[in-house]
């Protein structure tokens, strides 16, 4: 599944067909906030009402259907339709540069040898702990595989401010919890019933704690989405290791990354090399 055609028209309609080429979507080095935002009334601001930074916006979501690779970068600068600055506008046109130049790349769906038909579904999670610069709070991003294959990624900005990196952590385990009973029953319909499911996450306290089974004095404050994964464990339902955090594919959905990491991450998502 490919977006060639599609990409093209947009390089056309925003005039990037001959621009340098991009091979991230976003740099590591920049960051982004409403204090960029133009004051009402500015020249900045009278001359970014003129561009169609929605439209672009909303183009980019639709490619993220398929480019799993630039949803991070899409969600965020979306934060900023309402009043964005010149610096968003050329972060959003950088993510159709780079869309443009990996053009030729799509989410593939192959037949893998040697899967265990009777455990399809594997979930990564990962968290970037106060990421937004805004709210401070914390990123979420969740890779969910059947039959070695992608069928959902998920970037998102938590609902709360996480008090530390593990509070982060427990967060977007419980939103990967939620995220997979869905697909657990449509896969059980379909006669592929998976009891318990394995998560991977790169926090090694998390998991630490989990199969430990009680918090620490210290991290009484996570107790609610501690206890909604440990419950799930407890049943047999989910069971969480350790993954280390350059192998972790959900980090594709939490932050910006070397050019290496990245592409690394997008060939294993997107399963086109």
């Amino acid at each position: 599944m490919h977006q060639k055609p599609y990409i093209d028209d947009l390089a056309r309609e925003f005039r990037v067909q001959h621009a340098k080429p991009k091979y991230t979507p976003m740099p590591t080095d920049v960051k982004y906030s409403k204090e960029q935002c133009p004051a009402p009334e500015s020249d900045e601001y009278r001359k970014m009402k003129k561009t169609p930074y929605r439209r672009l916006l909303g183009c980019l979501l639709y490619a993220t259907n398929i480019r799993s690779d630039i949803t991070y970068a899409v969600h965020l600068l979306a934060r900023f339709a309402e009043n964005p600055a010149e610096v968003h506008w050329r972060a959003l046109k950088r993510i159709l540069i780079y869309l443009y130049t990996t053009r030729d790349r799509g989410l593939v769906f192959r037949k893998t040898d040697g899967i265990d038909i009777e455990n399809p579904i594997s979930v990564r999670v990962d968290a970037d702990h106060g990421a937004c610069m805004d709210t401070r709070r914390s990123t979420t991003g969740i890779h969910i595989c059947v039959f070695g294959n992608s069928i959902r990624t998920k970037s998102k900005r938590q609902g709360k401010v996480a008090n530390s990196t593990g509070h982060a952590e427990f967060v977007a385990l419980a939103m990967a919890v939620r995220d997979i009973t869905h697909i657990r029953i449509v896969l059980d319909d379909m006669g592929f019933y998976q009891k318990c499911i394995p998560f991977e996450s790169d926090s090694q306290v998390a998991v630490q704690q989990l199969h430990a089974g009680r918090l620490t004095s210290a991290s009484k404050h996570i107790a609610l989405d501690f206890y909604a994964v440990k419950e799930q464990m407890d049943a047999g339902l989910i069971n969480v290791t350790h993954l280390p955090g350059d192998d972790n594919t959900a980090d594709l959905m939490t932050k910006p990354l070397v050019r290496t990491t990245h592409e690394r991450h997008t060939a294993e998502i997107l399963n086109d090399i």
